[in-house]
């Protein structure tokens, strides 16, 4: 990379770069990025206004080594996030797709306080005479990672340059210079050996005082290694051992001492949990397969059974069972249970479990008897127990757990420790996540899965103990879940994921079937417009967007920068707005636009709104609210205050063709065993008029209104493929109405007029990997 300046700061709106120390500052708060990060972003701002496609900004910053793309885009993902948008609402670092980044946004460019050389205010850099920089302003270190190695240098304040004798008389003590200068008058053979042996003493002096700088200097670099700069990462570099390659494996775990893993594959027979000897690599199933999902696998702590969950799909209460740990007699432990977690010595178990408004962390006795909470949240708070348990420490003593919460800076998630005996919580680390998933105890830390933002992958990270500070393991696209470790904490299994989705249209009954697009990871929403163009959010530019193409998949625009739309969108009936839900601050609300995405504006601030519909009268916005019990709400297009429209629990609605019914899915607790259920409400009192239970067969429940209203679409997976069925509102059976041969369905929609469907499909692959 070209050398920046030593004399230029940067300043746009509230930020500063210093191009000398490459800091980044917002105010007088540093802000703590990655060198390459920095340099990034400097690159960017000496450029602003142009377009530099990814190969010119890779070779500009990594010109001394080959590194994945992966890489920059990671990087321009942070600084995305830390900028934000300027004041004109448009995005400091703007994706311009297949093309490559621009910054915009009015800079400053200014000379450094000690350097009285002009530059120019605007514009291009044009820098004054060259001369040294001055000594304070380069008195610091930097350290950059190449792979696991790390270079430090360390620049100097320049010195003036004195021969090694030219020292000054100081008290009793005579310069070389004066002894020289006094005892060169006496040529005697006494003078001359007293001068041979003043300077031989004086030069072991020197060389004593020379060694001793060099030791103080070694020890305090070491001491400063031991610090953050140099921390020893686990898992960090070490080699990836891939067990499975069907791509099928969706669960694992490791054995205590590393001999077995016990993994669960899906296929078209149901799911199964295999075992695994880890040394001759052979598989036997123990469990399975059956058309139920199996959703956590454990190992005891002596490593003698495997304990694993079970779901009925059209069912909400998991059971526990144990089987011995090479096959045998399946025995039932515990019902309605979340993912559960064994203590060092076996004797106690700790869980996860929703109480209404609650959640709890539960310790109780191996058999599930004894219960006791030890820590608990309300609404809006949570603990994050989507299929994750709970952390013993190594001595038994503390539970780490993950946790949704928010303070003045927004929505986050994080882990948090309790102290069993005492019930007192600590913080481990002031790093904050989106999305937080299985947390693990090492030594001298806690090794855990997590994503950055609401669309990133989730990879490994390492929170070291006790100063908090949170380092990330792995730097890829993959997604990375159920984490396990050994008992000696030297060997991780964790599932590997990787995602292609598609997008196809096809006629009214799913005739002509047609990919019309493809792109790596997940498309989440998509949505006809008036035009006949299609919507969909996509992670292409770097965060969840939309973006807009011809139904024949040419013409692809994109229609929002850096908005991280995701979960719902919708279209006006005047054909004038598009509303949808946006990660901001950790949560979601609903934001609208113009047709040609401008006015970006937030029209809820609740705590989660997700998935909006708009009536077909122009009147409503209907939507989910709250994710833990989330319910149906509806407000007036043009704002005010929102109604809620159901008294139980509902998500992700879909209205009627004519506007007075409103479908969703819900979890009946009326029954003894509560089941998955299809609703329907009236719109205008939430009176519910009909349901209908989902097949077994059901794994993902998403519902959508028919063109001619007659009928519910929803995703069914017999034999494990899935494929959209449709139940008629009237009664009867369902029946299938797509024929898809393999992956799965994200999303569907049908345009106004019913005559065409568009559907996402997803092709996913998960494997089992060992660090």
């Amino acid at each position: 990379m070209v050398k920046p300046s030593a004399r230029i700061i940067y300043e746009f709106e509230g930020f500063r770069l210093d191009s000398a120390h490459l800091m980044l500052y917002r105010g007088d708060e540093e802000i703590s990025l990655a060198p390459k990060a920095v340099q990034t972003l400097l690159t960017l701002i000496e450029r602003r206004g142009e377009i530099l496609d990814k190969v010119e900004l890779m070779e500009t910053i990594w010109n001394d080594s080959i590194v994945e793309e992966a890489n920059l885009a990671q990087y321009v993902h942070i600084l995305r996030k830390i900028l934000g948008v300027s004041a004109n609402g448009e995005p400091f670092i703007e994706t311009l797709k297949r093309r490559g980044y621009r910054f915009n946004g009015a800079v400053r460019v200014v000379s450094n306080s000690n350097d009285p050389s002009p530059v120019e205010e605007a514009g291009n850099f044009k820098a004054g005479p060259d001369k040294p920089p001055p000594a304070a302003n380069l008195n610091s270190r930097r350290v950059e990672r190449r792979g696991n190695l790390q270079a430090v240098s360390r620049a100097e304040p320049a010195r003036e340059t004195h021969h090694p004798m030219n020292v000054e008389r100081s008290g009793n003590l005579y310069s070389v210079s004066d002894w020289h200068r006094e005892s060169a008058a006496d040529p005697s053979p006494a003078a001359a050996a007293t001068r041979s042996k003043l300077f031989s003493t004086l030069i072991l002096v020197l060389l004593t005082a020379g060694l001793a700088g060099i030791v103080f200097g070694v020890y305090k670099f070491a001491a400063r290694g031991r610090g953050s700069e140099t921390r020893i990462i686990p898992f960090l570099g070490s080699d990836i051992t891939r067990l499975t390659t069907n791509g099928r494996s969706k669960l694992v775990a490791i054995s205590p001492d590393g001999r077995y893993i016990a993994h669960v594959m899906e296929d078209a027979d149901g799911d199964s949990l295999w075992i695994r000897q880890v040394a001759v690599a052979n598989d036997t199933r123990i469990a399975g397969p059956s058309q139920i999902d199996l959703v956590w696998v454990t190992f005891a702590p002596d490593g003698n059974f495997v304990y694993f969950l079970s779901l009925e799909r059209d069912k909400g209460e998991p059971e526990l069972f144990r089987v011995p740990v090479l096959g045998g007699p399946i025995v039932k432990v515990a019902h309605d249970i979340a993912p559960p977690t064994f203590s060092p010595d076996g004797t106690r178990i700790a869980f996860m479990k929703t109480f209404e408004e609650e959640t709890r962390l539960l310790v109780a006795n191996a058999d599930g008897t004894n219960e006791e909470v030890i820590a608990a949240r309300r609404d809006p708070d949570y603990l994050n127990m989507f299929w994750n348990a709970p952390a013993w420490s190594l001595d038994g003593k503390s539970l780490a757990f993950p946790v949704n919460q928010s303070d003045e800076n927004g929505r986050y998630e994080t882990v948090l420790a309790v102290d069993v005996e005492t019930r007192v919580e600590r913080r481990l680390t002031g790093a904050r996540w989106q999305q937080v998933g299985q947390p693990r105890w090492l030594a001298d830390g806690l090794v855990l899965t997590a994503s950055e933002t609401s669309t990133g992958p989730q990879q490994l990270w390492h929170i070291s103990l006790p100063d908090g500070t949170a380092s990330r393991i792995t730097r890829d696209l993959n997604d990375y879940r159920n984490l396990s470790l050994t008992a000696d904490a030297k060997t991780l299994a964790v599932i590997q994921n990787h995602v292609v989705s598609n997008i196809w249209t096809a006629g009214k009954n799913a005739a002509d079937a047609k990919q019309i697009m493809s792109e790596a990871g997940w498309l989440n929403e998509l949505i006809w417009l008036p035009d006949g163009r299609l919507a969909y959010t996509s992670n292409a530019g770097g965060s969840s967007d939309i973006w807009t193409m011809n139904a024949d998949g040419s013409d692809v625009r994109q229609l929002t920068v850096g908005a991280n739309a995701r979960l719902g969108l919708a279209v006006t009936a005047d054909q004038k707005q598009i509303i949808f839900a946006a990660e901001r601050d950790g949560k979601y609300n609903l934001w609208r636009i113009e047709m040609d995405g401008s006015n970006l504006t937030r029209i809820t601030d609740g705590n989660g709104e997700f998935y909006p519909q708009c009536t077909p009268d122009g009147r409503w916005i209907v939507y989910q609210s709250g994710g833990n019990y989330p319910s149906l709400w509806k407000m007036p297009v043009g704002g005010g205050e929102a109604v809620r429209i159901t008294k139980i629990t509902g998500s992700r609605p879909s209205i009627s063709p004519d506007g007075k019914l409103v479908a969703y899915h819900y979890l009946d607790p009326d029954f003894a065993a509560s089941r998955w259920s299809i609703g329907i409400s009236r719109l205008e009192d939430g009176a519910r008029v009909r349901r209908f239970d989902f097949p077994a067969t059901v794994v993902e429940r998403i519902v959508k209104w028919t063109p001619d209203g007659k009928a519910i679409a929803f995703l069914n997976s017999p034999g494990g493929v899935q494929n959209i069925w449709t139940q008629p509102v009237d009664g009867g059976e369902p029946k299938p109405l797509t024929n898809f041969p393999s992956d799965r369905i994200i999303s569907f929609n049908w345009n106004a007029d019913g005559s065409r469907l568009a559907v996402i499909r997803g092709v996913e692959t998960s494997d089992v990997i060992l660090k």
